[in-house]
């Protein structure tokens, strides 16, 4: 079944017994059919947007863990559009935390080896595979280095056993 369907879009989970390779995609909508070529892959990473498009911000979460152990849940967007009707990059400080970043993804969890690069250093993450609650979701979880602190935007891009994700941003504040 179909999750979303919209004019130029529309989104659907791949069966698992789908076999990888070369294949046709068939869509019928009443008496229209479209028969679009398309290629299976075991992974094909791509890391959900705050702004829908694959682009800017990502749709993630932040955990901070504060020197006491106290935890708090913060977004790494701004909660208010911009002037251009998107969601901007909020700029995440450390101030002595860490930082766990937890991003929401597809085509990961069948990775047998998956690595996010932050600014150009690859990190290794803590958890990448089944999000668990929604179908088709996937979560990868790894700690952002202090030493990111004041580095300002940086390109944030998953790599599932060699193949790379859409580009989204951070933004590092002092």
């Amino acid at each position: 079944g179909w999750f979303f369907v919209s004019p130029g879009q529309g989104s659907f989970l791949t069966p698992a017994a789908t076999a990888i390779g070369q294949g046709i995609l068939k869509i019928v909508a009443g008496s229209r059919l479209w028969a679009i070529p398309t290629t299976v892959a075991r992974t094909a990473p791509g890391i959900f947007a705050a702004n829908g498009d694959g682009k800017g911000a990502p749709a993630a979460t932040i955990l901070r863990v504060k020197a006491d152990n106290s935890r708090v849940n913060e977004f790494p967007f701004a909660g208010t559009v911009d002037s251009t009707g998107r969601y901007p990059s909020a700029p995440l400080t450390f101030g002595g935390d860490r930082l766990f970043l937890n991003l929401y993804a597809t085509g990961v969890r069948l990775a047998a080896a998956t690595t996010v690069l932050v600014g150009g250093d690859t990190i290794v993450p803590l958890f990448a595979g089944d999000q668990g609650q929604f179908a088709g979701l996937d979560q990868i979880t790894l700690e952002l280095p202090s030493s990111f602190a004041g580095r300002g935007r940086v390109d944030v891009i998953v790599v599932a056993d060699g193949v790379r994700s859409n580009t989204v941003d951070l933004v590092f504040g002092n």
